[in-house]
């Protein structure tokens, strides 16, 4: 699994196994939200401590707090043992 920032409506980070599949799962995300891109969004890789980092000061939409440290390690090593995508918003959809 690779790390991405996504920036175009919303900026989001991302764990999948490339750019393709990053920017699949990034527009599924948006499909049915007023944040449909309007032009190919556009997608960079970034390193695991860079995506562990900003991750853990995210909020986390169902506690309403920050990730933390603990849980956003939890979330990316998850998705990369289960190789499943992930979506962390960094903006509010």
């Amino acid at each position: 699994m690779k790390f991405f920032e996504v920036g175009n409506p919303v900026i989001a980070l991302v764990c999948a196994k490339d750019e393709q599949e990053c920017l699949e799962v990034y527009l599924q995300k948006l499909e049915g939200t007023a944040h449909k891109p309007k032009r190919l969004t556009e997608c960079y890789e970034i390193r695991f401590g860079q995506i562990l980092r900003e991750t853990s000061d995210l909020i986390n939409e169902e506690t309403k707090k920050p990730f933390g440290l603990n849980e956003a390690s939890n979330q990316i090593f998850i998705s990369v043992f289960q190789r499943k995508p992930i979506v962390f918003w960094k903006t509010t959809l």
